[in-house]
């Protein structure tokens, strides 16, 4: 047969797999690199060891999160402080036990070798985690272990050196500790390498492809497979006992070769390799699906296996007897581009899952970041060669989808579906060419939507979130989208799906009236958050026929509600929109809506709250999940007059059916780190963006890594701006920014012009700055780099963004890290440094802005500078204990507060009290003047009779029930109360210690002066010169200009030839209703006196 001509490679990578669970000891190979990182190897040995049993084998280089047998995850993990991260999770489905990975590896003989690694908890497991046991060994030898339960790395190193020229066995485990705890143990290894010193790796450089143009690749698609860069054609022969599947193209040639099962052991689908070969090029090799599995509903034999000729191809048809039935497996192939598609059907509802494996096993594997998808795509060195696989959703007859495996689960009255699947297997020499299409309509609202930013609003009485749109509006700040979420009858999630009338406590029905009335005054699009995932008991017309069963019939648990402590149950696909048609149309009758906030519906797959119900229309199938919410957002824009917003995450394959979500990580980069995420734009531009237009990149807490509801410091918004920048979203402002005015003022008044510009555009060009010079992404990913992107779109438009440390010269400006650069179809825009000074500016044929963040008017931290610590400590008996404390006052504060301490359990989540403290203070905070020390105490405090025995975070703070907490100087934990250390519990509370945490500023109040003109220098942005800010903007035959701060008086000159030099200028609301303007040269000095506005004559010749 014509695979017996394979590579000796691919043939021992075939071999080796049989039916690749019976692998128990993976391959060896010799490295190709030094240092050879091991994350990016692919040919290793997975799996876990019960206590007291055998090792447990996954198929040969599986990987992937929380596998649903075991909950087993092994799969890279983003990047946490400064290291990249690779979770090993151990088993907790089905019991405990060690996770290991396996790697073996022909060593060669260098002069040293050195194993080199770390080992940490994932960050946001600390305190959730008893800690779990990390291990290496070497040769079956354990030569490092090390129980871990904080973040921070322990870096190991191993001297390999005496195994030079041998093969040794290196294997990684994890288990959950002495206690046999798996909760939360988040294991991570970071940075695992082999270094080799005096050896040379054998040396092979492979060609680099023809120039891709992304047109025929930007645009909406009618299918899930990727589309091809170069027009081709494909044919399909069959050599004897092979099918051949062909793509030609000027690019190259590939081609899929595939044969029967020959024997028990191979894959069920047989064997597939696909010999590619570029222009150019020698041939490469790869296998594909040797990890495919299925699972029967009982003993299942094969029987009989031939190919069967049809129309167009070739069918493989498997015959199996499956206790006493006879069950016929058809498994077609199909060219579609340059992806080979497998369509798997089985007359007979007997498979419990169907699992078409991966690409490979190969020697290595690069797994490329690829921000908002949920697959996995791998770069093959050796190969030169891009790849994904996939599950086409749309035509799924299964439950749920887990990667490339299908699961088809009972029906409550035990039946099953049966099996249809369509795999999508694809291989390229260009990465953009392996990103999925997204088979859903376009957005109709894209340039509505996109020249807004969102405000999204999660607290206020309405009335004064109404003031807080007039206040926004008095600043110019009114291409708006309004989220106002906390507004319903019952509360936020509470007694759903009833969310009329507007809840009594903010306002009620007048008040919402008023404020929908008053965003849609001022040129807002307003929407109420409506909930139509979430069931709640207490809802009066509670009816068990809307909630989703599981298979065994009990209710499918949704959101449990912690402040009420409710827990609420799944509304079936079938209960979504008669639910909403009882709600929606009332919420716009009564309060004139304009558009519509959906809550969940976009943030998860279309497998979420599948019913089992047996009789139900669609029963046990994601795909009645995936029509009815589309239903719903068709029908939720007509009932709205509106676009429709949701949750990000999923969003992807959701796009194009709604019209924008707050696009949070999560789906391709890890949630809360969007600090160090990639700027890997291609398939959010390609795919995602001519669909529908999002905004912002997540809630603040959930893109960064502090966890807080506090505000991020202007620095670290810096940051989040360039990322909406540099993937095309709209501006956004979480809960605790929309009504801050100098943010809005920032995100609107720059961002805006841009993304109007691209919310209707299409990428013409995505280049990433590599060594010196712009390359593709292709490029980018075989060197590894995504900190620099620039982004040419088809109207013009230039977008440069610069994540590095290091600056960047583009377009005439130093874009130091964070800054970025927009330039063409009429706009100028960027943050960039000007003579030593950061700062914004954004310019269109009417319109000017311009910041030079001046410390003074920009210092935004809402940090007070109260410093609390613990200034004397004595254990005075059995469980008890005196405290003093000491509060260092920086500053007056306006009013009385109270003060609030709480104990913390270290494993809890949220608040995660166990006891408090909460004391009158003897000396009010207003009468605290600035450098007191105040003394508080001493306060006796038992601990409760029911405390056990260990570690205690404590913490302190002061709060009013109006205004919350209030941020105090120092270290603070997630939910804003300032850390005073540790209380330890030993002996039944015979001994009582206090360990103070460590002094210093929290990184985040060090972060809100960074970036600021610390001197307040003036900046020359050309047509302005100023130390403040300013907007200048043209309506009609006059120039409007505002100014931030408006009680402030900066420098601020204009330039005659741009704005003309007008001899009185308006100034109403200001301290004199007009201002003489004094001549600077060329320019005329503004002498600002408050006014709300300046207004002066324009002349045409002044228009550019």
């Amino acid at each position: 047969m014509c695979t017996r001509r394979a590579s000796l490679a691919a043939s021992l990578a075939l071999s080796a797999l049989g039916t690749a669970v019976s692998a128990q000891v993976p391959p060896a190979f010799a490295p190709d690199q030094s240092p050879l990182r091991l994350d990016e190897v692919g040919l290793y040995g997975v799996g876990l060891r019960r206590p007291g049993g055998e090792d447990e084998p996954m198929p040969l280089g599986w990987g992937g999160p929380f596998d649903e047998r075991t909950g087993l995850a092994c799969q890279p993990s983003g990047q946490q402080n400064g290291r990249h991260a690779f979770l090993l999770h151990c088993p907790w489905r089905g019991g405990t036990g060690t996770a290991y990975q396996e790697f073996r590896i022909r060593l060669p003989r260098a002069t040293r070798i050195v194993l080199r690694g770390a080992t940490a908890m994932r960050a946001d497991s600390v305190g959730r985690s008893d800690g779990a046991v990390f291990r290496v060994r070497v040769n079956g030898r354990t030569q490092m272990e090390a129980l871990r339960a904080d973040a921070a790395w322990q870096p190991f190193a191993l001297d390999l050196t005496p195994l030079a020229g041998q093969t040794a066995s290196i294997r990684f485990e994890t288990d959950p500790g002495p206690r046999g705890d798996p909760s939360f143990d988040f294991s991570l290894w970071g940075d695992r390498a082999l270094e080799f010193r005096g050896w040379r790796p054998p040396g092979r450089v492979r060609p680099n492809p023809p120039p891709l143009s992304l047109k025929p690749l930007a645009g909406p698609q009618n299918d899930v497979a990727p589309r091809s860069g170069f027009p081709g054609r494909t044919s399909v022969l069959k050599r004897g006992g092979m099918v051949v599947f062909r793509h030609e193209a000027a690019d190259g040639t590939m081609e899929y070769r595939w044969t029967l099962p020959a024997g028990p052991l191979d894959p069920p689908f047989g064997r597939i390799a696909l010999r590619a070969r570029m222009a150019g090029d020698s041939p490469a090799e790869v296998p594909l699906a040797t990890g495919a599995r299925l699972e029967w509903t009982g003993e299942a034999r094969p029987v009989d296996s031939h190919w069967t000729r049809v129309s167009g191809g070739w069918i493989c048809v498997r015959t199996f007897a499956v206790d006493g039935v006879t069950a016929k497996l058809q498994a077609s192939g199909r060219m579609v581009g340059r992806s080979l598609n497998l369509f798997v059907s089985c007359d007979r509802p007997v498979l419990r899952s169907v699992d078409f494996g991966g690409w490979g096993p190969v020697v290595r594997r690069r797994e490329i970041p690829v921000p908002y998808y949920s697959g996995r795509i791998h770069y093959l060195p050796a190969q030169n060669l891009f790849t994904g696989a996939l599950l086409d959703w749309t035509v799924s007859d299964a439950s749920s989808h887990e990667s490339a495996r299908a699961l088809y689960e009972p029906l409550t009255d035990g039946s099953r579906s049966r099996v249809r699947e369509r795999a999508v297997f694809t291989a390229a020499w260009h990465l953009p060419e392996v990103l999925p299409g997204i088979p859903n309509p376009p957005s109709p609202w894209r340039s509505e939507v996109g020249r807004r930013i969102v405000l999204d609003i999660w607290g206020g009485r309405f009335e004064e979130i109404a003031r807080g749109f007039q206040r926004l509006a008095d600043y110019g700040i009114r291409d708006c989208v309004a989220l106002v979420h906390n507004w319903q009858r019952s509360g936020y999630d509470n007694a759903l799906p009833a969310h009329v009338p507007a809840n009594p406590e903010l306002g009620g029905d007048p008040a919402m009236r008023a404020l929908v009335a008053a965003g849609r005054r001022v040129g807002f699009l307003v929407a109420l958050h409506e909930n139509y995932v979430d069931y709640y008991p207490n809802y009066e017309g509670f009816d068990e026929q809307h909630v989703a069963l599981d298979p065994a019939g009990r209710r499918v648990p949704a959101w449990y509600n912690p402040g009420t402590r409710i827990q609420s149950f799944a509304v079936k696909p079938n209960a979504i929109l008669p639910l909403a048609r009882t709600q929606s149309p009332e919420i716009h009758r009564r309060y004139g809506t304009s558009a519509c906030y959906l809550d969940v519906h976009s943030a998860v797959p279309p497998w979420f709250h599948v019913d089992f119900r047996a009789g139900e229309d669609g029963a046990g199938t994601f795909r009645r999940v995936w029509e009815a919410h589309r239903e719903l957002w068709r029908w939720e824009r007509s009932v709205h007059g509106g676009p429709v917003f949701g949750e990000g995450n999923s969003h992807w394959y959701w796009s194009g059916c709604l019209d924008g979500v707050e696009a949070q990580f999560g789906a391709g980069w890890p949630a809360n780190q969007g600090r160090s995420a990639p700027l890997m734009v291609d398939f959010d531009l390609l795919r995602i963006h001519p669909l529908q237009v999002n905004h912002g990149m997540g809630y603040y807490e959930r893109w960064w890594d502090q966890g807080s509801s506090l505000t991020p410091p202007l620095r670290v918004l810096d940051q989040y701006r360039m990322q909406e920048a540099a993937f095309g979203h709209a501006g956004f402002l979480g809960g605790s920014a929309w009504n801050v005015v100098p943010l809005a003022w920032l995100e609107h008044h720059l961002l805006t012009p841009v993304a109007a510009r691209h919310a209707a555009a299409r990428p013409a060009e995505i280049a990433f700055h590599v060594s010196g010079r712009w390359v593709d992404s292709s490029a980018a990913a075989r060197a590894g780099r995504w900190e620099r992107v620039r982004v040419r779109w088809d109207n013009g438009l230039v977008v440069t963004a610069n994540s590095a440390a290091a600056p960047l010269r583009a377009d005439g400006l130093l874009l130091p890290q964070f800054g970025w650069s927009a330039r063409g179809a009429g706009v100028r825009a960027w943050t960039a440094t000007v003579g030593g000074v950061l700062a914004d500016y954004a310019e269109t044929r009417d319109s000017l802005f311009c910041s030079a963040r001046n410390a003074a008017h920009w210092n935004l931290s809402p940090v007070r500078r109260i410093r609390p610590s613990v200034s004397d400590f004595r254990q005075t008996g059995p469980r008890e204990f005196s405290v003093r404390y000491r509060w260092r006052a920086g500053q007056r504060l306006d009013r009385d507060w109270l003060c609030f301490v709480h104990f913390t359990a270290p494993d809890a989540a949220g608040e995660g009290i166990r006891f408090q403290q909460d004391h009158p203070l003897a000396t009010p905070t207003s009468r605290w003047r600035t450098g007191m020390q105040v003394e508080d105490g001493p306060h006796s405090v038992r601990l409760p009779a029911d405390l056990p025995d260990g570690d205690y975070g404590w913490s302190i703070g002061l709060f009013t029930p109006e205004a919350g907490r209030l941020p105090l100087e120092g270290p603070r934990d997630a939910q804003g109360r300032a850390i005073l250390g540790v209380l330890r519990v030993r002996r039944n509370g015979g001994e009582i210690a206090f360990e103070p945490a460590r002094s210093g500023a929290d990184d985040t109040d060090r972060l809100h002066l960074e970036g600021l003109n610390a001197g307040g220098r003036v900046v020359d942005f050309g047509s302005v010169r100023t130390n403040g800010s300013a907007r200048i903007v043209r309506q009609g035959s006059e120039w409007v200009l505002q100014t931030y701060p408006r009680e402030a008086s900066f420098t601020l000159e204009l330039s005659a030839a741009r704005f003309g030099r007008p001899v009185l200028v308006r100034s109403p609301g200001g301290s004199a209703p007009s201002v003489r303007p004094a001549v600077v040269g060329r320019r005329w000095r503004l002498l600002l006196n408050g006014a709300r506005e300046y207004r002066w004559a324009a002349s045409a010749a002044t228009r550019r």
